[in-house]
């Protein structure tokens, strides 16, 4: 369609000025730009303009504040317009579907809707093809513009670089080529203080919240969740899967805050504390520690435990929920097992007897671990070496690009794999020793440690111990099986047999007729 001041005599437009994008903007499309066009246009062409309407929204959908506002204007002035002006099609609209009923629509209302740069007359059924052509190819431009984006990224994330936000510890920097690099920042502390203390296993994640939080490093409990599974700190970059590729993780070419080992300890430990949330949760009381350990000497079955309250007191009683009569006092039971474990404490002399077994097998280990770690020293170079040969040979063009990926992320897997063991040779030694010397303190005072530990751990010392349940029977505790290694850290053994109930007695292997200390009253 042209115009013609003859044709346009009667004309009252609606101009209507849109951008989305700050882009737009600067290629021209300012909202003061158009709407001095189509005033031009207008006074050119004699059309009377009753209103503009300008806004800055996404043309994907007519779902805009100012467009909606439009629409009311025109139903509430029906027959006053009968033109709606843009500069360009994509002004008014990127979906061609949405465009043909919007026009429909306002054609109704007695509006016609035209573009000043690109007029047409849609009277002609040809025509509508070339205004599809009109809306989409800006779409096709910005889906061909984002679709480089991305592949830009993914391929920088694939060779290890981080072009994102950076996660708390971490800042971004530039390097030597003035490319985009993560660089710890003075968070990187607090993070590897919240992966080594989580990797104990002996904190929840929010009591390592609330630590650090006393320590002054604020962040709320979703952040630090999201914190301790994400691989950048562990120097690991995620690549998303995309079309035909499954999602990766490759080594990253930034400082990592946290060495692998350590981050897939942490992982491992969120994991399995997701699983036992979806178990049932077993109701516990300080005053019953051995329920779930004990059961009935006359059925057999699993003991529990209950409050009973009289003569002016609340009682605790283990009991048979099963039909038995078996039911004792909790509180006599409780003393007569810490006194047990007083008699299982080793003595000074047998923890010194094995410190020096210890130090001699360690001191072998030693050397053997010094081999191991050459040798996994000469692996690390030889697949380093196949690594700096495949990117030349990619780089002289003899092999293709699948072929070098495939090298390269095989190569790059079994380099992670042995400096992983590197680093597990290189502190064998601490870690082997600190836990030992706990281990050596925890059973030289098992008795105090089970009497101060929490309800968790006691239940942990328990089953570490024994195996099999106990069974409570006139003051003395008998058991199917005791911790072997337990005994013979005491110098005793199991030579004893079981009873007619399948029990063992507690006894002394030098005097099997003697009862260990602790258990039952000594008759001797």
């Amino acid at each position: 369609m042209s115009y013609s001041k003859k044709s346009s005599e009667s004309k009252n437009a609606i101009i209507y000025t849109r951008v989305s994008t700050k882009e737009q903007a600067d290629r021209g499309y300012s909202l003061e730009a158009q709407k001095e066009q189509l005033q031009r246009f207008c006074g050119i062409m004699g059309i009377n303009i009753l209103h503009h309407f300008q806004e800055d929204a996404s043309a994907k959908t007519f779902n805009r504040p100012t467009f909606k506002t439009l629409l009311e204007f025109i139903k509430l002035n029906k027959g006053q317009a009968n033109l709606l002006l843009v500069v360009k099609w994509d002004r008014f609209s990127r979906n061609a579907v949405e465009a043909y009923n919007m026009i429909d629509f306002l054609a109704g209302l007695g509006v016609e809707v035209q573009a000043t740069e690109q007029p047409l007359d849609l009277t002609i059924p040809e025509n509508k093809i070339v205004l599809a052509i009109h809306l989409t190819t800006p779409e096709v431009e910005n889906d061909r513009r984002s679709l480089n984006t991305k592949a830009g990224m993914r391929r920088a994330l694939k060779e290890g670089r981080w072009v994102f936000a950076a996660p708390t510890g971490y800042k971004m920097n530039r390097d030597a080529r003035n490319k985009p690099i993560l660089v710890p920042d003075t968070n990187a502390k607090w993070i590897r203080l919240a992966y080594e203390r989580f990797a104990t296993g002996a904190f929840t994640q929010a009591e390592v919240l609330s630590e650090l939080q006393s320590q002054g490093f604020l962040r709320s409990k979703n952040c630090f969740s999201k914190l301790l599974t994400n691989p950048l700190y562990a120097g690991l970059i995620p690549v998303p899967a995309w079309k035909d590729e499954d999602r990766d993780l490759v080594e990253g070419i930034h400082q990592p805050i946290v060495d692998t080992a350590l981050f897939y300890t942490v992982q491992e430990l969120i994991t399995s504390r997701k699983a036992n949330r979806n178990l049932k949760p077993k109701r516990r009381s300080e005053n019953l520690p051995l329920r779930g350990t004990l059961i009935c000497r006359q059925c057999g079955k699993h003991i529990t435990g209950s409050p009973s309250t009289g003569n002016g007191g609340t009682y605790y009683y283990y009991h048979c929920q099963h039909g038995c009569t078996e039911r004792f006092r909790a509180d006599r039971a409780n003393k007569t097992f810490q006194s047990y474990l007083r008699s299982l404490n080793i003595s000074p002399a047998v923890v010194d007897l094995y410190m020096a077994i210890i130090k001699d097998i360690f001191t072998e280990m030693e050397g053997d671990a010094e081999k191991q770690l050459l040798q996994v020293k000469k692996q690390l170079k030889a697949h380093e070496a196949v690594l700096l040969k495949n990117d030349e040979r990619y780089l002289e063009g003899a092999i293709e690009e699948d072929s070098y990926q495939r090298v390269k992320q095989d190569r790059k897997r079994k380099i992670e794999q042995l400096k992983n063991r590197e680093r597990e040779l290189q502190r064998e030694d601490t870690d082997f020793l600190q836990q030992f010397n706990f281990g050596v303190n925890l059973l030289s005072n098992l008795d105090l440690y089970f009497q101060l530990a929490p309800l968790q751990i006691k239940e942990k010392i328990l089953g570490s111990i024994f195996p099999e349940k106990l069974v409570f029977d006139q003051g003395k505790y008998r058991t199917t099986k005791i911790n072997e290694f337990l005994l013979l850290l005491q110098g005793k053994g199991l030579k004893n047999k079981a009873n007619k109930k399948g029990l063992i007695p507690f006894e002394r292997n030098q005097s099997p007729e003697i009862p260990l200390r602790g258990l039952e009253p000594r008759t001797s």
